[in-house]
């Protein structure tokens, strides 16, 4: 991953330039002066401890990315405005700096970035710190990252459209060894990311550009299943030839495959595969990956080849030899890259790459994240605990400054180094220190149904009819509290009963801190008298809008569907009024809504149909409606899914279906969960039997989620009057799984007492 320019890699030929920067620019530093090499610690036994633990070294590494790290830049600030006058952070268009933070006064990549590896990378670590530290400025300078990545990616009529760019010169696509070209492999590196992207923040568009890719490169593959290492994006003229970094599409199309349930790029798959088996991983000839290397057929690298080996540990079996293949493919990268680190022993160190020829910290983690893998597998103890040493020899590598050094004889400061780091480390200190992972600390924190809940207080959570939604890496739970109201009035002679929406929030969907009313009961006009409930919330992206839609009863027929919104998703929103919808008198009741893929809103309703009106008997059923584009009304363009008998709807997509779920018309009860399916939004719906039993576990539907951590749906469910028929406020929720049947092809409700909803080890039905 780490680059040079004279000096250590003198022998790869890359000359100083002459031209200074800037006036600006600050000029060369004394780098050794900046470096801090602290003394070993070690054990009884003579192992090498780490200077701190891991977790500070994490913890420390984060935040000289996340706190103030401008201030620590000292280049010229035009440097980091991009062509609509933002800042970006230095990230962006410097792979490298000088250890005080100046760029180099004079070299050849004194200002060139390598978006889509670097920026990959970037990517994964901030995900896996998110998740770690539960850090939400982490995942969103992910998200901006992902979104500069695909706003300056490859034109869609271009021959390779939709792609990043391997490297920028200048704040400008392209440049350095890259020409006019890029490199198709670094562009399924960053596809990976955005899929990790779109599973962490939930937003559709990673999960759309990581499909562009896959399509872009499907439709490029050659016939013996390669890609060129650089090529020209628009005239597919090829700049170089050889690269065996193809690994990561052999990655990509699998996961797209396993997100669109289908096999649609298996052939590609299978076809690249073939290629690498009878290829690189024979001959050993693992060359052309690095953005800033010359071609050299004596070249040699191993960052691929690396992982290589996992996707071969991860996909072996008894019969096929991957592990075999696997323990020999590392025999050859300690062979070629290998050293022993002098006065650090036993710790190890990897180089590189043959063409620099220097032993780098992220480097060496990376193989040593693998080995320890590899260790797991050949249940080999004497090289997890070389995997360990190494780890501990990279804690030395943080400065004082959090800096995280690219080696102790290296003269610049590289980005992929710093954060290259901190991601393979957060491997080791969730195996080394279990349950200190994010997932190992909710298998701990399962919700358990049929008990009382209480919020971080200790106070019980009152967000009846709620709505779950997830923004920014955040949980909400929209609701209505019935203080002071036992009974649950709700009619407009009943006077002001309606205490406002409630919201909580939460990170691991069980311990909820309560934010307080986002949307208050208003003393005067829309709302005053009467009962509202079912407030559902969606995030606008076009107008940066949170937009909630709730239901306003105040006596049949008049119940209303009302809009309001806000800036925060705590809010406070402000109320827009009634909206008319698409029945025959305008009103509908219980209602929720739903973004699709696309980012088009959709509102699924009650339709009360005549209820009221000329002694004429309710049909109470359930709709749907189109949104505007800024969600604020209906289109009134709607089908319906169910003819009559339900209410308390809700929708959700899943594994390339749409699926609707409604409550029967039973009043505060438990009643059977009804559900229908179809290929679009607006239909045409498909009826199937029930979903659920035991009248929903003496429950009402109420919401439904999908959450991308664990690929599982889950419901969410009232149990009106238990434990107390005196006292509705009391009533409790279920927190349920609804999945699709495999042998069928159904959808299905389960009952599970206690769960992990957010847990990968859990299977879409709710089982631990």
């Amino acid at each position: 991953m780490k680059k040079h320019t004279s000096g250590i890699c003198a022998a790869v030929g890359i000359l100083v330039a002459t031209v200074a920067m800037s006036a600006a620019s600050a000029e060369a530093v004394d780098w050794k002066s900046l470096m801090t090499v602290a003394p070993q610690q070690r054990d009884a036994q003579g192992n090498l401890l780490p200077l701190q633990s891991y977790d500070e070294t994490i913890r420390r590494g984060m935040s000289f990315v996340l706190d103030n790290h401008l201030k620590w830049f000292k280049g010229p600030a035009d440097t980091l405005v991009d062509e609509k006058g933002k800042t970006q952070m230095p990230w962006v268009y410097y792979s490298n700096l000088q250890h005080n933070g100046a760029p180099f006064p004079g070299s050849v990549d004194r200002f060139v970035s390598y978006p889509a590896f670097h920026h990959s990378l970037m990517i994964r670590t901030l995900i896996g710190y998110w998740r770690y530290a539960k850090d939400d400025r982490a995942l969103k300078e992910a998200v901006k990252l992902a979104d500069w990545n695909i706003a300056h990616s490859t034109p869609g009529d271009w021959a390779y459209a939709n792609l990043p760019y391997s490297t920028f010169q200048e704040k400008k696509p392209g440049g350095f060894r890259d020409k006019t070209g890029l490199m198709p492999d670094k562009a399924a590196i960053m596809a990976l990311a955005y899929l990790q992207l779109h599973k962490a923040s939930g937003e559709v568009r990673f999960l759309r550009a990581a499909e562009a890719i896959g399509h872009t490169l499907s439709q490029r593959q050659r016939p013996n299943g390669t890609w060129p290492f650089r090529v020209d994006p628009k005239t597919e003229k090829v700049i170089e030839e050889y690269t065996s970094s193809v690994i990561y599409a052999v990655m990509l199309f699998e996961k797209l495959d396993a997100a669109n349930g289908n096999h649609k790029y298996k052939a590609h798959r299978d076809l690249t595969w073939k290629w690498l088996l009878g290829g690189p991983i024979k001959t050993r000839e693992f060359r052309g990956f690095y953005e800033d290397i010359p071609a050299s057929t004596k070249g040699r690298t191993n960052y691929d080849c690396l992982d290589t080996i996992r996707y071969l540990l991860a996909n072996r079996t008894k019969d096929n030899g991957y592990l075999d293949i696997a323990v020999e493919l590392n025999a050859w990268v300690e062979e070629v890259f290998l050293d022993k680190i002098k006065g650090f022993e036993p710790a190890e160190g990897i180089r590189e790459q043959l063409q620099c020829n220097v032993v780098m910290g992220t480097h060496s983690l990376n193989w040593a994240s693998m080995l320890r893998e590899l260790a797991e597998a050949t249940d080999d103890k004497k090289m997890r605990q070389r995997a360990i040493q190494t780890a501990n020899y990279i804690t030395y590598y943080l400065q004082p400054d959090n800096r995280i050094v690219v080696g102790f004889e290296y003269h610049q400061w590289w980005y992929s180094c710093h954060t290259g780091v901190v991601l393979y480390l957060l491997d080791f200190v969730e195996a080394v220190h279990p349950g200190s992972s994010d997932d190992q600390r909710r298998t701990k924190e399962s919700i358990v149904n049929n008990t009382d809940w209480v919020d971080t207080r200790g106070r019980p959570i009152q967000a009846h009819e709620g709505d779950l939604a997830k923004f920014n890496g955040v949980f909400y739970w929209y609701g209505s509290s019935y203080a002071k109201n036992p009974k649950g009035k709700f009619d407009i002679a009943d006077g002001p009963v309606w205490n406002g929406v409630q919201v909580y929030r939460s990170t691991d969907l069980k311990n909820w801190e309560y934010r307080g009313v986002c949307l208050p009961r208003p003393k005067n006009g829309w709302g005053e008298l009467g009962a509202t409930g079912r407030a559902h919330v969606i995030y606008n992206e076009k107008t940066k809008k949170y937009v909630m839609w709730y239901r306003w009863y105040l006596h049949v027929p008049a119940s209303f569907l009302m809009v309001a919104v806000a800036d925060q998703p705590e809010g406070p929103f402000t109320s827009l009024g009634p909206r008319e919808m698409g029945t025959s008198n305008g009103f509908a009741s219980d209602m929720n809504v739903f973004k699709n893929d696309d980012g088009k809103g959709y509102v699924i309703y009650c339709d009360h149909g005549e209820h009221g009106v000329e002694g004429r008997n309710s049909t109470y059923a359930i709709r749907i409606d189109s949104l505007s584009e800024d969600y604020l009304c209906s289109n009134q363009d709607g089908v319906y899914v169910f003819e009559k008998g339900c209410e308390a709807p809700a929708m959700v997509q899943h594994k390339g279906k749409y699926i609707a779920v409604a409550s029967g018309v039973h009043g505060w009860a438990g009643t059977e969960t009804v559900c229908a399916v179809a290929e679009s939004p607006l239909g045409p719906w498909k009826k199937q039997e029930n979903v659920s039993e035991n009248s929903t576990w003496s429950s009402q539907v109420t919401d439904l989620i999908y959450l991308h951590e664990s690929d599982t749906v889950m419901t969410l469910c009232d149990q009106w009057w238990i434990p107390d028929k005196s006292d509705i406020n009391k009533s409790r929720y279920l927190f349920l799984p609804l999945y699709l049947e495999p042998e069928t092809g159904k959808v299905k409700m389960r009952f599970v007492e206690k769960w992990n909803p957010l847990s990968a080890q859990n299977n879409e039905r709710g089982r631990e």
